[in-house]
């Protein structure tokens, strides 16, 4: 990862310098090319060495757009993930499932989302949806939690905001309210979706796992999101930034895992669909 982020840098690099001289070769020569008609019988020589030099930037910015730019920033989402605190810790005192959503319920309505207890969704129960604005929280209470959960009742959200509310934009998280989290839940709560809706708008989909019995909190804190503040502030009863008292020191072991596997990370691979799965 570390090679390929070094060659990434440098054509980045590159790539920019090209852009300004080519921009900087055109204003100059619209500012002389009076001149230069008093000199010069014909600038057929000028308008091709301008028409080359567009040709060879556009073939550098299309190289790096192709095989660099959604690579990139695959590896900004692995390096947050990587990077971010194993768990959280809530500041919340609640032990047990109910009194804990009857909190985050409370928390919500204080702040003036309209909130909805007990829906259905994709044949799935959530136990509250909540929405302002851009924002969107779905609440559900298990006895543990696994990977499937994670990945059924995040696509039913998706299903939810995109299909029915018909939103185009913003950031959704997808509280679980847990007694035990899975080891192959907790592996996906550093993982979101990102639902692309046009050139500017997007919906972003994120999981946060509450483990009411040792008060951790599983998700991508390290972020900077609307689904951050959604968390530390509603799930975690806490304030941004968050205090180091509430920050895990251990690392999980898939992030140990994820790490290793990126320092073999090439384009050829990832074009080929390889890091895709986890």
């Amino acid at each position: 990862m570390n090679d390929f982020r070094k060659k990434q840098k440098l054509l980045k690099r590159i790539r920019n310098v090209s852009v300004i001289v080519m921009a900087v070769f055109f204003f100059v020569y619209i500012g002389i090319e009076p001149y230069l008609l008093k000199t010069y019988k014909s600038l057929n020589a000028f308008h091709l060495a301008l028409f080359v030099l567009v040709i060879v930037v556009l073939a550098i910015v299309f190289y790096y757009e192709s095989k660099f730019e959604k690579a990139g920033k695959f590896l900004d989402d692995i390096d947050l993930q990587i990077s971010d605190a194993g768990y959280y810790v809530t500041s919340r005192e609640e032990k047990d499932k109910e009194s804990y959503f009857k909190a985050v319920f409370e928390s919500l309505k204080n702040d003036g989302f309209k909130l909805n207890e007990n829906v259905e969704i994709d044949s799935l129960e959530f136990d509250l949806s909540a929405y302002k604005n851009q924002e969107y929280v779905y609440v559900v209470k298990l006895d543990s939690t696994d990977r499937n959960d994670v990945i059924a009742y995040l696509d039913a959200a998706r299903q939810d905001v995109t299909g029915v509310k018909l939103k185009r934009k913003g950031e959704t998280v997808v509280v679980f309210i847990t007694d035990k989290a899975e080891d192959d839940a907790v592996a996906l709560s550093k993982t979101g979706v990102t639902v692309v809706t046009s050139r500017y708008n997007a919906l972003s989909f994120y999981p946060a796992i509450v483990e009411v019995g040792t008060s951790k909190v599983y998700f991508l804190g390290n972020r900077v999101s609307r689904t951050q503040k959604l968390v530390i502030n509603h799930v975690m009863n806490c304030d941004i930034p968050l205090k180091a008292e509430f920050i895990g020191k251990e690392k999980l072991a898939f992030q140990s895992e994820l790490e290793n596997d990126m320092k073999s990370f090439n384009a050829k691979d990832f074009k080929m669909g390889k890091y895709n799965e986890r």
